[in-house]
């Protein structure tokens, strides 16, 4: 029986300072438990250990190891939120700051994409969708939003004011960068969209939306590694098509503007206060 109890206090001792090692928080009630028992081990002449302090024992090991599993879950889970919304702070407000979050996405530029390849119904109608998920007002092919006083003064700006009285006229910037992503598309096919008039748009247009891309691609400058890969229809290594890019998730900004459409219960939306 005393080599037991030698065993006992041994599990003990590993007891009471594992937690330190691990750097598990441990009540204080369980520590001073454990010191206690530690404590009538070692002053006690009786060579028999006590049955209810080896159950009182095996109750508060079960209860640290019950808290330590909680630790653990909840720090992982803070771990994984922190990553998923690390950039959610920003150095620029927006009221969509809430929708976003970060996801790794596959993108393979060899599989054919609905928004690519020659003009087709198909092809348009995916376009339609994609800038169509909220009202158009004046301003064509852009999306728009409602938004409140205190989000323009947020950011130090101001805005048309809605004619209901609902609040500012706003729209978020990834819906004009897709804008003039889709008028650079229909300007390569000048036979397939161009107007009745002969013409298919503004050159200057086209130079506006070549050089906002430009911007925003640098503004955003995408740091994922590209690899290379010999290929048999070529002397010199080509890019690999698959890799895995750090994007917002799309979903949920697409339902904050859904969200956030200017209504049309009351009648125009916009009202030009110097047209009478």
């Amino acid at each position: 029986m005393p080599e037991q109890c030698t065993v006992q206090q041994a599990i003990i001792l590993c007891l009471l300072f594992l937690p330190f090692i691990c750097n598990v928080p441990v009540a204080s009630s369980t520590i001073l438990f454990f010191q206690q028992v530690h404590a009538n081990y070692a002053s006690s002449k009786n060579t028999q250990c006590r049955h209810s302090e080896t159950f009182q024992l095996i109750v508060v090991l079960g209860l640290n190891l019950v808290v330590s599993l909680m630790y653990f879950v909840l720090f992982g889970y803070g771990i994984h939120n922190m990553l998923s919304h690390r950039h959610e702070a920003g150095l620029i407000y927006s009221p969509a700051r809430s929708a976003v979050t970060y996801e790794a996405k596959v993108v393979d530029d060899s599989v054919p994409a609905a928004f690519a390849g020659p003009p087709s119904l198909e092809t348009d109608a995916a376009w339609q969708r994609l800038l169509k998920c909220t009202r158009k007002i004046y301003i064509k092919h852009d999306n728009n939003l409602v938004v409140q006083k205190e989000d323009l003064n947020q950011v130090d700006r101001s805005s048309v004011s809605l004619r209901d009285g609902s609040g500012y006229l706003a729209s978020l910037s990834v819906y004009h960068q897709l804008h003039c992503l889709n008028y650079i598309r229909q300007y390569a096919f000048p036979d397939y969209y161009t107007r009745g008039d002969g013409k298919l748009g503004s050159s200057v247009h086209i130079y506006h939306c070549i050089d906002t891309l430009r911007r925003i691609i640098m503004c955003h400058g995408d740091i994922t590694p590209r690899t290379f890969e010999w290929s048999d229809l070529e002397r010199h290594p080509v890019m690999k098509p698959r890799s895995v890019h750090e994007c917002r998730k799309w979903e949920p900004i697409e339902t904050y503007a859904k969200s956030h459409v200017p209504s049309r219960a009351n009648g125009p939306i916009l009202e030009n206060p110097e047209s009478g």
